[in-house]
């Protein structure tokens, strides 16, 4: 099973799933305000739950208030303890969690876009952004940019993070 430790941020952070049907219920904001105790408690959580040859993965944002390079700090730190890391962040922690050299990069066009200043639209586009990635994470791991929650390019964006998990 999967090794986990919870954490009590001092907010309340909702609910993931759907009382009616049991679906997945995706949230894209960044929460609430967390003291940054509550930042250093998560950090030493995540930490003790780490065996060489892991996996740790990042997804999503932070709360307000943890810092900028929170998630730079943890993938470099997991690296150190021989953990592999897959990220999937926006904006100004994915460009510092970069600096890092995590292992799998993937995120969707809009994020990629935004991040190198691209366009993805297209699939040669999406292709370009996925390797731009890939080099700003240092070239040794994997980067996909996925269309999952556009709506034009679908398929080749999927054709194009699939070219680069390979």
């Amino acid at each position: 099973g999967l090794r986990h430790r919870c954490c009590d941020l001092g907010t309340d952070v909702g609910d993931a799933d759907d009382r009616e049907t049991g679906g997945l219920t995706e949230f894209y904001e960044h929460g609430s305000d967390v003291p940054s105790a509550a930042w250093a408690e998560l950090l030493h959580a995540v930490e003790s739950t780490w065996s060489p040859g892991g996996w740790l993965t990042i997804s999503g944002s932070t709360p307000v208030g943890a810092p900028d390079q929170g998630y730079r700090d943890l993938v470099r730190d997991a690296r150190v303890e021989g953990v592999r890391v897959a990220l999937d962040a926006e904006g100004e922690r994915l460009r510092l969690a970069l600096e890092a050299h995590p292992d799998v990069v993937k995120v969707n066009a809009s994020e990629a876009s935004g991040l190198l200043g691209v366009p993805t639209s297209r699939r040669d586009d999406a292709l370009a952004a996925a390797a731009k990635l890939r080099d700003l994470a240092g070239a040794d791991g994997h980067a996909g940019v996925s269309a999952a929650n556009e709506t034009a390019d679908d398929q080749r964006h999927e054709q194009a993070e699939r070219q680069w998990r390979n």
